[in-house]
């Protein structure tokens, strides 16, 4: 209800908590307060950000959520084709992180290993964590 919504940006800024059981405890409670997809929508919004710096952030913000940002995955793959080498070179890292969910976009990141140097070096790396999995 509206006394839960008035806590909605603390309890998600709580989803970046260095502490994996507050993050855990967090989502939870986000969850059980119907306020967890509005958290997380209103994070995927960073993902498209005018900035490139923004979309940057908001993608190592959701790699932060581990599991909960699964349903988002698709909106990380979007930002290998973004016209910034920096945010292509984030989202290559990101999903190089996140396994089974980082294996579908392996085609997207090995066509990336000839983009600029920044770019390059993370799909590298990415495909080599895949690999590892």
């Amino acid at each position: 209800g509206e006394p839960a919504q008035r806590y909605q940006e603390e309890l998600g800024a709580l989803l970046h908590d260095e502490s994996g059981s507050v993050r855990d405890a967090t989502a939870v409670s986000l969850r059980i307060l119907g306020l967890l997809t509005p958290v997380l929508d209103e994070l995927a919004q960073a993902m498209v950000a005018e900035e490139a710096e923004d979309r940057v952030a908001g993608i190592f913000r959701f790699a932060e959520l581990g599991d909960l940002c699964h349903a988002y995955v698709p909106d990380i793959g979007a930002r290998l084709r973004d016209p910034a080498p920096e945010v292509r070179a984030a989202a290559c890292t990101v999903l190089g992180r996140m396994e089974d969910q980082g294996v579908e976009w392996q085609e997207d990141i090995a066509m990336l290993v000839m983009d600029v140097d920044e770019v390059a070096t993370a799909a590298v790396g990415a495909l080599g964590e895949l690999a590892k999995d």
